[in-house]
């Protein structure tokens, strides 16, 4: 998603509003922290809680999936 914001000044601070839609695609909420990175002539938001990489994420799916029967086995002793 791309989208032009204009910052607007408030009080000694200067803000930028994010539309509704990206704090939704990015699982953002007013209060949640984020990370700001300034890189060359851009600045990346992203969000500061820590997240397991995605391979990680897959992998584990698939190991679930795979071994779902035998981790259900398992939990019942």
């Amino acid at each position: 998603m791309e989208t032009k914001r204009r910052l607007k000044k408030i009080g000694g601070s200067v803000a930028l509003f994010i539309p509704p839609e990206m704090l939704e695609e990015l699982g953002l909420e007013p209060g949640s922290e984020v990370e700001v990175v300034s890189e060359g002539g851009s600045i990346r938001v992203r969000s500061a809680e820590s997240r397991p990489p995605d391979d990680l994420i897959e992998f584990a799916h698939r190991f679930t999936r795979k071994y779902e029967e035998a981790l259900r086995n398992l939990s019942q002793r």
